[in-house]
């Protein structure tokens, strides 16, 4: 009768780990390079196409932006010591914070119930927890020689600037940007006269869709590479 060898054959064995190591490694290896690639054309692509506006009519501003937006101010503006939580609630922190209620006679301007409060735009820097790439605020910046001067950065540094001149007309204006490149600091410098500010909106980042749809492309050869 003849007898079977059952034993294992070890040479072949070895030779099966070996090869599924390697295919494993080369799995993550491809892997590695589909995000390394993916990244890398993400940012040529948006280094291609970055730009900065600058917006003074509310509704070209609001028909250009991207995404949803994030709107905060008046009537809920509260009181001076609940002005900085009340900030960080909305993903924001905001420089020389403050906020007093309209007097009388200003409250027809702003089209809002005398008291209602309003913040302090002068001097005042923001900074947000996420990266946004639209911002914009209702201000009124008055005197006789007064602008506000604005600086946005983002990650990589500088992005854009703007300026909101002085206007003998009481009530606020509405200046706003859009940047497609994304940014988190508005630092804000004034000359001399004073500033309110009722409204601020701004929009957080959103992938673009031609972003998605090509690293979603490259995840999926990645994968059929690993098979």
């Amino acid at each position: 009768m003849n007898s079977v060898n059952t034993r294992p054959n070890t040479g072949q064995t070895r030779h099966t780990r070996r090869t599924r190591h390697t295919r494993h490694a080369a799995a993550a290896i491809a892997t590695v390079r589909t995000l390394a690639a993916c990244t890398a054309l993400c940012a040529c692509a948006q280094a291609a196409r970055a730009e900065f506006v600058v917006y003074s009519i509310k509704q070209d501003w609001l028909n250009a932006v991207p995404s949803a937006i994030t709107s905060i101010g008046a009537p809920n503006i509260p009181n001076y010591s609940g002005l900085g939580p009340w900030l960080a609630s909305h993903g924001l922190s905001m420089t020389s914070a403050g906020s007093r209620p309209l007097l009388p006679w200003e409250a027809p301007y702003w089209d809002l119930p005398v008291g209602t409060n309003i913040m302090n735009g002068y001097n005042c820097s923001f900074t947000f927890a996420a990266p946004i790439t639209s911002f914009a605020m209702e201000v009124e910046a008055s005197g006789p020689t007064f602008f506000l001067s604005y600086a946005v950065y983002g990650q990589n540094g500088y992005v854009g600037s703007f300026q909101i001149p002085t206007t003998n007309i009481p009530g606020p204006r509405f200046f706003g940007i859009i940047s497609t490149q994304p940014f988190r600091q508005i630092f804000g410098i004034a000359s001399n006269g004073s500033a309110m500010v009722s409204t601020l909106m701004f929009t957080q980042v959103v992938p673009a869709p031609g972003a998605v749809a090509v690293f979603a492309g490259l995840l999926v050869r990645g994968g059929r590479r690993r098979r």
